[in-house]
């Protein structure tokens, strides 16, 4: 009988964009099934009938990567020509002026965040995707998010409100660092993943902002609540490189759990009755303009 031939050395594994993982985030306990959870799932099965008619016609995963991307920079120039104007529709805080600008970046948006969740489906219903185009998946995220920011903060620059810019900085600041903590931490070793604010989560709130004319408040928001998981990821890849059990769920509040919903929807109302809970969450006053103005006296 021949001997059994040699399996070989492993292979290392490749790296895979933290963007397009096939898992997605690891699962963990929460209050149990949520209603995002089937949301999610009927989400998911629209688009995957969406991406195989897509995909039928000759759209290219890429193709999408590249669309949606044009979309986010198309949002982010109506941003910068309307992020502090209410929309059309609906009430507006007294002092803030009405346009179209808002609702044009909010249409924009909403494409550029379909076409991200499409050039995923579409690259897994071609066969699997490749690490080029994984690379790029990510690169367009990266770029779709300083639109959104840059847009907002050259609108408010213009209007000389220092507050809102520096909140632009720091919501592109978080954006990058949830990301960057965690691809670099798969780099190296395990940990480095969970956490609420991820790309859709912060997408999302972004667009509903934008979509109410609420921008300042939404700003607020995604300036200040994405630390929470920039130090999460932090301390979840210290872990994991330290030798110990990286903490990569997102524990009570894991997408899918009654947790995550509750997260959503609180967020969700803080955003649209924010402009008359204080006037700094709808864009009145400057305390950074008035504190860099007293300093340099």
């Amino acid at each position: 009988m021949a001997a059994p031939s040699s399996p070989g050395p492993p292979r290392s594994p490749q790296p895979v964009s933290p963007e397009r993982r096939p898992g997605g985030e690891r699962p963990s306990r929460g209050w149990g099934p949520g209603l995002a959870r089937s949301v999610g799932g009927a989400v998911a099965d629209a688009r995957d009938a969406l991406a195989r008619v897509l995909l039928r016609l000759g759209l290219t995963p890429d193709a999408a990567t590249v669309a949606g991307t044009l979309c986010a920079l198309a949002g982010g120039a109506c941003l910068a020509l309307g992020a502090g104007h209410a929309v059309p529709w609906g009430p507006a805080p007294e002092g803030v002026a009405r346009s179209a600008w808002p609702a044009a970046a909010a249409a924009c948006l909403l494409l550029a965040g379909a076409m991200d969740m499409l050039d995923g489906a579409l690259a897994r219903l071609a066969g699997g995707g490749t690490r080029a185009g994984a690379f790029l998946d990510s690169t367009a995220d990266r770029v779709a998010e300083l639109a959104l920011f840059a847009g907002c903060a050259v609108h408010f620059a213009a209007a000389g409100n220092a507050t809102l810019v520096a909140l632009c900085f720091l919501a592109t600041g978080a954006a990058y660092l949830t990301s960057y903590a965690k691809a670099r931490a798969e780099n190296l070793g395990p940990g480095g993943g969970g956490g609420y604010w991820q790309r859709g989560e912060r997408h999302a709130f972004a667009c509903l902002g934008v979509l109410t004319g609420h921008v300042p408040a939404a700003l607020w928001l995604l300036a200040l609540a994405p630390w929470t998981t920039v130090a999460r990821r932090l301390r979840s890849a210290l872990r994991g490189l330290s030798g110990r059990a990286p903490d990569d769920g997102g524990g009570a509040f894991a997408r899918g759990t009654r947790g995550y919903d509750a997260l959503c929807v609180a967020f969700g109302v803080l955003v649209l009755v924010a402009p008359w809970l204080h006037p700094l969450l709808r864009g009145a006053g400057d305390p950074v303009g008035e504190w860099l103005r007293a300093a340099g006296r």
